[in-house]
């Protein structure tokens, strides 16, 4: 194809005014691209036209899925718009034949239905475009409805598809491989590698003294000095440390870099003496408390000891009645069973980390006082229930108030109301039949 002539035009007059001025000096941003077209064109081929009369408006006036659709149906399924077209039937052969087909004012072909009549859905939702599987705008238009349910599968996609007035053929495979393709989804719902285990540490193989029991010590902070302050008091009561193996802490890794730090300043007679009497920091991998193994188990039975301990201390705890319940929780912990073989022959002893701690056969007694309030429930609860129409009872009113009384005889505190769920009550003592 020969072009004899070419002509350019432009709707808003500003920009075919730079065009045309020569005399007056711009912007660099505006010279550089005024520049650039006085060099590939003429001014004389610039001209102005509507903006309602420029086609390439059309996209940014919301005519262009229209103008995509249209195209796309026309590619794939021309005998189909051909056959509604002259107001026939499709072909038997179609693979659209066993939906109900017509155009639309704009001549796009939608789907009938049976809900027709319905006034609670729009008119797209009723009757959607058909758009073919192969189609990359089938492809686009997945995405965007994907994002509306963010990330929720694909019958929620799908149904988001509907909602915008799309159907598409094969809409099942389709959306499963957007999803199986989609990153962050594979991030999220990927299961977890399974790798090979590993080989078995030399601690784990090779006849070290054991350590079968807990020790707990109050920080002051997380600090690495409270760490080492720590570890020294540990090792004045428990004896010399070997290896400590522990996660990624910023006081574990502190403390670790302060005692190399310590052990290179002194001298090499020093360093050779103390070499193997020197720590061993482990660490495990980041974010992988699970590699913690039996530590871990024990911090959660310790967690388990203070939940039913720490309620039946009604004031605020101190510094030393923390300590105090920490020693508590320890020498709890340390009196379970390292073994069950024995714990049916009344004539042996079960051993349990305290017989290795103390070397005696038998168990700490904690003698308890008095601390704090005697009544660790000493508020009194008036309740309130509601109850449905099916005179079911799921709503609760509690007022809760000390039954403490000044010496005037008169209550210290305002009581309080609160309603809560029934879900949420808990059954202490059953109430007795009459």
């Amino acid at each position: 194809m020969i072009i004899d002539q070419e002509y350019f035009w432009s709707d808003p007059a500003v920009a075919l005014g730079y065009i045309k001025n020569s005399e007056l000096r711009y912007h660099m941003f505006v010279a550089n691209r005024v520049q650039t077209i006085r060099s590939n064109s003429e001014c004389e081929q610039w001209h102005y036209v509507l903006g309602k009369a420029n086609p390439a408006d059309l996209f940014s006036r919301g005519e262009a899925e229209k103008i995509v659709i249209k195209l796309t149906q026309r590619e794939y399924y021309r005998d189909e718009l051909k056959a509604l077209e002259s107001s026939q039937s499709v072909h038997k052969q179609s693979s659209l034949l066993c939906l109900t087909l017509f155009l639309d004012k704009q001549g796009m072909m939608r789907i009938g239905g049976r809900a027709r009549r319905s006034l609670a859905l729009s008119f797209k939702e009723k009757h959607p475009l058909i758009l073919p599987e192969k189609a990359h705008v089938s492809k686009l238009s997945i995405e965007p409805a994907y994002q509306k349910v963010y990330h929720q599968g694909q019958a929620m996609t799908l149904g988001a598809l509907r909602t915008q007035g799309y159907w598409i053929t094969a809409a099942n495979k389709l959306v499963k491989r957007h999803i199986y393709q989609c990153a962050p989804c594979r991030a999220m719902r990927a299961p977890a590698v399974q790798q090979q285990m590993g080989e078995l540490p030399q601690s784990r193989i090779e006849p070290t003294p054991p350590f079968t029991a807990i020790h707990i010590e109050l920080l002051d902070s997380t600090s690495t000095d409270a760490l080492i302050n720590a570890l020294r008091s540990f090792i004045c009561i428990r004896g010399p440390v070997k290896t400590i193996c522990c996660d990624n802490g910023t006081n574990f890794i502190g403390t670790k870099n302060e005692l190399l730090a310590s052990f290179a300043s002194l001298s090499s007679g020093i360093q050779d003496a103390l070499k193997d009497s020197m720590i061993e920091f482990k660490f495990n991998a980041p974010s992988a408390s699970h590699a913690g193994g039996v530590w871990e188990r024990q911090i959660r039975t310790v967690k388990s000891v203070l939940n039913s301990m720490l309620p039946t201390y009604t004031t605020r705890m101190d510094t030393m009645a923390l300590k105090t319940a920490f020693y508590e929780v320890m020498a709890i912990v340390n009196s379970r069973l390292l073994s069950v073989d024995n714990f049916n022959k009344p004539d042996e002893i079960v051993l349990t980390p305290n017989h290795l701690i103390t070397m005696k056969p038998s168990q700490p007694t904690v003698v308890l006082g008095k601390s704090g309030n005697e009544e660790a429930y000493g508020r009194k609860m008036c309740r309130k229930v509601f109850k449905d129409n099916d005179a079911l009872v799921r709503r609760v009113q509690l007022r809760v108030a000390n039954r403490h009384l000044d010496r005037q005889g008169k209550k210290m505190t305002e009581p309080s109301v609160l309603e809560r769920p029934v879900q949420k009550l808990i059954l202490l003592v059953p109430a007795i039949d009459s």
